[in-house]
């Protein structure tokens, strides 16, 4: 029995080019497929990512309006600290007078009080020219 070589090798080419391109396919079915799974990988990120950037406007706007309110919030915080701990000047200025009075009324007690002693002393001068 004589080996024919030649049918031998041509079916080992052809056996290895069926198996070549077998591999191949499946190589390219399953490159596909990580494809496929990637662009929907993508599509899901973009997604996320155009989401995530609307929120993050939202929060950014939110902030800055929270950021004004706080300002505000703290500014009135400082005027009624201020009236409060009676350095605000309409409430120094009322006190300055107030001392001011206080200052004239006691002027006028001790006025009233000499007045008072003299005319104790008026009166015993003429106690006895009766």
């Amino acid at each position: 029995m004589e080996v024919n070589w030649i049918s031998i090798s041509s079916l080992i080419a052809v056996v290895a080019f069926t198996v070549y391109q077998v591999f191949t396919k499946k190589v390219k079915e399953r490159q596909n497929d990580y494809d496929k799974v990637g662009d929907g990988l993508i599509q899901r990120l973009e997604l996320m990512v155009n989401t995530l950037t609307a929120e993050n406007e939202k929060f950014r706007k939110e902030f800055a309006l929270l950021q004004e309110k706080f300002a505000v919030l703290q500014k009135e915080h400082e005027v009624i600290k201020e009236i409060l701990q009676g350095r605000d000047k309409d409430t120094v200025k009322f006190r300055d007078e107030g001392m001011k009075a206080f200052e004239v009324v006691k002027h006028v007690n001790d006025l009233t009080v000499k007045t008072h002693a003299k005319t104790l002393e008026i009166i015993s001068l003429l106690k006895p020219i009766k």
